[in-house]
């Protein structure tokens, strides 16, 4: 715009755009467990994505996802200040920048970066109700979700320092075996020289003889509280049954299914105890097609003469995520 003052014409400076601010949303947050069960390198895991801008103005919000291939761009309208989609992404960090383009030109752009981490579930082991007589089977499962398709991937069980026994995920994924008599630390170990993973599970289970004494009356029921994604919280993950036995006399390790274990915590009533333990889950659960992920978990109550109990199925932790916004102003 010109003024004309005295005969000069006088430019005068153009209006600056207004600001905007644009804040993204992902659901979930971050790391995220999760498999859609079928070739681990083609898994892809749903983000919903919410987008919020600030004044609440028309005009195009573009993601520009970069991974270990080309970019690309995923462009969303936004009315009224606000857009909503869900993307679909393999395993892995995922990085991308949103750049928020209002339709007005009174308006600046604004952008905001993000990172969303996937991880597949680590290696979980179980081994039934334990305790065992001596020369009942002993049944190992071991739950690894991997490539079944192209993986030259083994899973090789072993009792204390000693090889039971081998199979291969694609054919198998239990193994049953005839234990000593005797408290047994059983591990089970996925490798995939392909792949370079190396990841091991533990369980434990105890044999009786069968001329021994009846051991006292133990039984072990598991629960599935729901956890917070990076928060550390405490829950009753067993219940204990075990009539005439003081809680003083009996121990636990829960095994929390994320490839982590520690000593619970048996408080509450004489005779029927529960198992506390305090965790703090990484990664969220989401569900893929097949219901909501949980992390299986397990726990092993000692009893006074070194029984091992532990319940026929483990139990099923959800971990409900947590979203943090991040945002961005036009500069």
């Amino acid at each position: 715009m010109t003024l004309a003052l005295g005969g000069l014409l006088t430019a005068q400076p153009a209006a600056a755009a207004t600001p905007t601010t644009i804040t993204v949303t992902t659901d979930p947050n971050g790391p995220v467990l999760g498999y859609t069960g079928f070739r681990a390198g083609l898994t892809q895991l749903p983000t919903r994505v919410r987008v919020n801008v600030a004044p609440p103005v028309d005009g195009r919000v573009c993601f520009d996802e970069r991974r270990d291939v080309p970019p690309y761009e995923v462009c969303l309208e936004v009315t009224d200040g606000q857009a909503e989609s869900e993307f679909y992404t393999p395993p892995g960090q995922k990085s991308y920048s949103a750049v928020f383009t209002p339709s007005d030109p009174a308006y600046a752009s604004s952008r905001v970066s993000k990172f969303v981490q996937f991880t597949i579930p680590r290696l979980t082991l179980t081994t039934g109700a334990s305790p065992v007589v001596a020369g009942q089977a002993v049944t190992l499962s071991a739950v690894k979700y991997w490539d079944s398709i192209r993986t030259s991937a083994r899973v090789t069980f072993y009792a204390g320092s000693t090889e039971i026994g081998e199979v291969s995920p694609r054919e198998a994924s239990t193994f049953r075996a005839v234990l000593p008599v005797g408290n047994h630390v059983i591990t089970a170990r996925f490798t995939d020289p392909n792949f370079g993973v190396d990841e091991r599970a533990l369980a434990y289970v105890t044999v009786l003889p069968t001329s021994s004494p009846t051991p006292a009356p133990v039984a072990v029921t598991s629960t599935s509280p729901t956890f917070r994604q990076g928060q550390l919280a405490s829950a009753a993950v067993a219940l204990v049954e075990a009539p005439g036995v003081p809680t003083s006399q009996l121990s636990a390790v829960i095994s929390w299914g994320d490839g982590t274990s520690s000593a619970g915590v048996l408080a509450g009533p004489s005779g029927r105890p529960a198992v506390f333990g305090a965790h703090a889950y990484a990664a969220s659960t989401v569900s893929s097609g097949q219901g909501t992920w949980r992390y299986p978990v397990s726990v092993y109550v000692t009893g006074p003469d070194g029984t091992v109990y532990s319940a026929g199925n483990a139990g099923a932790v959800a971990v409900s995520s947590v979203s943090v916004p991040v945002s961005g102003t036009s500069r």
